[in-house]
């Protein structure tokens, strides 16, 4: 990952703060698709997913 510098060495903290929104809104998406793949799995099974879902 590469992120912008800044004009007295360093980076620029907006561009980080930007990417890590990103890699966040990354993480979630993915967390979200393999909570679905581990449900639809234990449904499968014959077992019930998150009790509180």
């Amino acid at each position: 990952m590469k992120f912008k510098r800044a004009r007295f060495g360093g980076v620029s903290e907006e561009d980080v703060w930007k990417k890590i929104s990103e890699l966040n809104r990354r993480y979630d998406a993915c967390l979200r698709a393999e909570r679905e793949r581990y449900d639809a799995l234990l449904e499968s099974r014959g077992i019930k997913g998150r009790p509180n879902a």
